[in-house]
């Protein structure tokens, strides 16, 4: 009579290794989505800114079962990975005045704040601090990542993964009055970066050396050099009949800025699903032949 006991055993520790070394764990400073709050505002002057392991089934009939909804978990699971986050600020104060043509801030910062702990307390989540930069014409302008640190990620991390990467999208509507009176907007700027290799805790500022930029941690390590937004336009300004510029007229403006929070890991994790949903014959097969 054959032993069925060691094939068991055997694929039990297979399919024990294999979903546990999945990590659908998360880093407990990753996934924080409660109480989220998100706030943008201009910045005139330099500040301070800030499932445990799966359980394999020991029969074929649960085995195809099991696979079929894990690919489904993993699915699910695969889009906590991503997350995003985004504020607007309206105003009419682009410019610092109804005679000059010089903006009236010299960056803009996003900041996310989420619930902490048993008590719901907020706290900050993260702050990313974009400057505008200028051509040499000074007709365009662009946005470079000058502060960033993120404490909290909205995003999914596995345990032992403290690295993300972020996609920031901006979009700027101007809107103004014609000399012939009719109110015109446009979109000015529709501009993504995209930051690679951020660790949860570490800020990072701007360096610079001529022409070439780059993200520095605490440490002076450099990354992410020379990543900008492509170029966009100011803000017109309102004018009057005569084509004069108007009183009070320093640019009304919508700027919105989404940041999205990517985990390569979460690509990992749908791919695991899918290859263990397709592997399920093999994994069958291998309980019937220990169950002969």
């Amino acid at each position: 009579m054959k032993s069925h006991v060691p094939s068991v055993v055997a694929l039990s520790a297979f399919c024990s290794t294999l979903l546990g070394g999945c990590a659908l764990s998360s880093n407990v400073n990753s996934h924080y989505v409660s109480g989220e709050r998100v706030v943008l505002h201009p910045v005139a002057a330099e500040r301070q800114s800030l499932i445990g392991p799966l359980v394999a089934a020991l029969a074929p009939n649960v085995v195809n079962f099991t696979t079929a909804k894990l690919k489904k978990v993993y699915a699910r699971e695969s889009e906590k990975y991503v997350a995003a986050y985004s504020a607007t600020r309206v105003g009419e104060d682009f410019y610092t005045s109804d005679t000059s043509l010089e903006f009236s801030f010299e960056a803009i910062e996003i900041n996310r704040y989420a619930s902490s702990g048993p008590s719901g307390a907020e706290v900050p989540a993260s702050a990313i601090r974009l400057r505008w930069v200028p051509n040499r014409e000074r007709s365009l302008f662009a946005f470079v990542p000058e502060r960033l640190q993120v404490q909290k990620a909205k995003a999914k991390l596995r345990t032992g993964d403290s690295d993300l990467d972020l996609s920031i999208h901006i979009e700027l509507t101007g809107y103004w009055q014609q000399k012939n009176g009719e109110i015109k907007s446009k979109v000015l700027g529709d501009a993504t970066m995209l930051l690679s290799g951020l660790r949860l805790g570490e800020t990072y500022v701007l360096g610079r050396d001529g022409e070439e930029h780059w993200l520095e941690d605490q440490a002076g390590n450099k990354s992410n050099y020379n990543v900008q937004t492509s170029w966009m336009a100011p803000v017109p300004v309102s004018v009057s009949e005569q084509g004069n510029r108007m009183e009070y007229a320093r640019g009304n403006y919508s700027l919105t800025v989404t940041v999205t929070e990517v985990d390569d890991y979460g690509e990992r994790v749908a791919r695991f699903g899918q290859d263990l949903y397709d592997a399920r014959g093999v994994l069958i097969d291998l309980l019937e032949e220990g169950l002969d």
